[in-house]
């Protein structure tokens, strides 16, 4: 996917934060913990919903993610990621 904003559901986004986001960074998402998630709202939780159209009317990926605000989708998406990232090993998921 070129461009976030072809991002339509969860896993699309999933795919393109894997394409999007280095190897270190995805290490240092995958080993903390699910409630610690939050702190990263307005570094790539921002990128998310600015390069994913949410704050655009991306209304088919707000719709997937079940929530009407860019805010609280974007949440949804990095927790997705997340779990993503506990269940692969990270040299599976991207190579740099």
């Amino acid at each position: 996917m070129e461009n976030g904003t072809d991002c339509k559901t969860i896993q699309d986004a999933v795919e393109y934060l894997k394409e999007h986001v280095s190897r270190g960074e995805m290490e240092a998402f995958a080993a903390m913990d699910s409630e610690d998630i939050i702190v990263f709202h307005y570094g790539l939780g921002r990128w998310i919903r600015n390069e994913m159209g949410l704050w655009a009317d991306n209304k088919e990926l707000l719709e997937d993610c079940g929530m009407e605000h860019p805010d609280d989708a974007s949440y949804v998406i990095m927790e997705a990621f997340w779990k993503h990232l506990r269940s692969f090993p990270i040299k599976t998921i991207r190579k740099e």
